[in-house]
């Protein structure tokens, strides 16, 4: 299903990427848990950024533990909780990262990634 943002989101990794709690802040997201999002690096000039450590850029995420303005990434839906947090880390460069709404599972589905590092194919 449609999840609860349709617009993509643009973020400064240097400001908006806190590597301790492993959460990234955008004012008014309006992602919500369990939401895919998809995640792509950007552009500046004719060279690519380099990644938000822990991420892989062209990947889809699962949004967990969001507030207002923040969220944390997983590669699996949120009943699997912090454990499944996605570690991130420092030195990306750019600051125009973009997470962008790829739906919701509809009730009672998964969508595991088989090549996700945290899947265990259970």
């Amino acid at each position: 299903t449609t999840g609860a943002s349709n617009t993509e989101k643009t973020v400064n990794p240097s400001s908006a990427v806190n590597t301790t709690s492993n959460v990234i802040t955008s004012n008014g997201h309006g992602f919500v848990d369990d939401e895919q999002v998809y995640y792509d690096a950007g552009m500046t000039g004719d060279n690519s950024n380099t990644v938000i450590g822990g991420l892989v850029s062209g990947r889809t995420y699962y949004v967990f533990g969001k507030t207002t303005n923040t969220f944390k990434l997983s590669e699996s839906h949120s009943s699997c909780g912090d454990a499944a947090a996605v570690s991130l880390s420092s030195g990306a460069t750019g600051t125009n990262h973009t997470f962008s709404s790829v739906g919701i599972p509809g009730k009672g589905v998964a969508w595991p990634r088989e090549d996700m590092s945290k899947y265990d194919g259970a």
